[in-house]
């Protein structure tokens, strides 16, 4: 597999997350089970968008880029910032503040984080 592929698989999914998130606030937190859903959580789920959607504009700019330590840097970026999210995700689901659709979110944050891992470590010259 080719990083511009995996560029493309991130497009793709923080594009649907982000903008649901952004502008569905509250049917994206019902799918996750959120009961808590208040002004303030409203907000965050939004910011949340917002950062996921960003997810997408950098990895649809550094799709086509070329081996550098730029796109380096956004290859680990991406790697580390998807495992902590997993990890977050997974202990939210864990005590209760998800449904078990949040381990959903789990699976593809660490299937990202992995991959990212996999092109920062193992393929370098891809």
């Amino acid at each position: 597999m080719k990083l511009k592929h995996w560029f493309i698989l991130q497009i793709f999914m923080s594009t649907i997350n982000g903008l649901s998130a952004m502008f569905m606030p509250e049917t994206w937190m019902g799918m996750y089970g959120m009961a808590e859903i208040n002004a303030g959580t409203v907000a965050t789920t939004q910011a949340l968008g917002a950062a996921l959607f960003n997810y997408a504009i950098v990895a649809f700019f550094a799709r086509d880029a070329q081996p550098s330590t730029g796109r380096k840097a956004i290859v680990i970026g991406f790697c580390l910032s998807h495992i902590l999210g997993g990890v977050f995700v997974a202990l939210a689901t864990i005590n209760g503040v998800m449904a078990p659709m949040g381990w959903m979110g789990v699976f593809f944050y660490l299937l990202m984080g992995t991959g990212y891992a996999y092109f920062w470590l193992l393929k370098t010259d891809n």
